[in-house]
């Protein structure tokens, strides 16, 4: 999959260790890190592992929520055109291609 980055500030806290010790504790960073490689070596969200993909909850039409110990990433579909399925409804089987938008509290915009 790619990922994209809301910020600079948010893709260099998320990738750069140094800068995201100054910011997540030891435990958040590693999970940080565990989510962030797995995204990248799979295909597609429904590539991911049965523990990440068990703790994806789909919110707004694009946006779904990874909450794993109160960890919370916020995505953001990053596809120009989102692929669908007949029914209209987003095709979350086959998004290969994710904006992090937040990294924090469950209710965050």
């Amino acid at each position: 999959m790619i990922i994209s980055f809301r910020s600079k500030e948010l893709r260099d806290n998320a990738i750069n260790e140094f800068l995201g010790m100054q910011h997540y504790p030891p435990k958040s960073l590693a999970i940080l890190k565990t989510i962030l490689t797995s995204f990248s070596v799979a295909t597609n969200l429904k590539d991911l592992p049965f523990f990440l993909m068990s703790k994806i909850i789909y919110t707004k039409e694009n946006y779904i929520l990874l909450n794993i110990d109160n960890f919370v990433l916020h995505f953001s579909i990053a596809h120009e055109k989102p692929p669908k399925t007949r029914s209209g409804t987003i095709n979350w089987d086959v998004i290969s291609r994710l904006q992090l938008i937040n990294i924090g509290e469950q209710n965050a915009d």
